[in-house]
């Protein structure tokens, strides 16, 4: 099935109607009932990719107009940036941190690029259904459903995005300073590991 021409204003609107994030299957029922296909009459990998192809759009759009949109399986929300405070983004609470020199967030916190921007932007995309890239799919939706640990694995990494390009270099040179025979500790190594074992269950090849 081609990808579904979801209409990036209408549904902004429905996001902005929203008092806290929604989540993936929310918005696609609700769309259904707006007339757009269902579960019933497209593959889920239609569905999710001809929503996130929208949504991404809209992050384009509306980011100039005042607008950020976090994109996430489980918590999407469209909210007027905060004029004012740290502007840390708190997925779980659906809100800004908002606190005035507020000390917990590092300044610069979260605003890695999504690496996936590039990928649901291009509608052609919608084809790596059919050609099995069933561990590129994977990938996809480990990141959708894992997202802020890998965000947190990739602060702690230094990379902008869980390519293994990026990502093993940056592994081999923190083993290296982290490692007990080079000055570190096994708790660091543990740290380390731990958050490279979830970049990597984002590797694509």
């Amino acid at each position: 099935m081609p990808l579904i021409p979801y209409d990036p204003d209408q549904l902004a609107r429905l996001l902005l109607e929203k008092e806290a994030p929604v989540m993936e299957t929310t918005l696609i029922r609700e769309l259904a009932l707006a007339g757009y296909p269902s579960s019933a009459e497209a593959t889920l990998f239609t569905l999710h990719f001809s929503l996130f192809h929208a949504l991404y759009k809209i992050k384009s759009a509306y980011g100039g107009r005042g607008y950020y949109l976090h994109i996430d399986t489980m918590r999407i929300r469209l909210i007027a940036f905060l004029q004012g405070g740290c502007p840390y983004y708190d997925s779980d609470l659906g809100r800004f941190c908002g606190a005035d020199n507020c000390q917990v967030h590092k300044r610069g916190e979260g605003i890695y690029p999504d690496f996936y921007t590039s990928f649901y932007l291009d509608a052609d995309n919608i084809s790596y259904e059919t050609m099995l890239n069933k561990e590129y799919i994977n990938a996809l939706l480990f990141y959708g459903y894992h997202k802020r640990s890998v965000d947190e694995a990739l602060r702690f990494f230094g990379v902008a995005s869980p390519d293994k390009k990026l990502v093993m270099p940056a592994y081999r040179r923190l083993a290296k300073r982290l490692h007990p025979d080079h000055g570190g500790s096994e708790e660091a190594m543990k740290i380390l590991n731990s958050h490279f074992s979830v970049l990597k269950r984002c590797f694509a090849g």
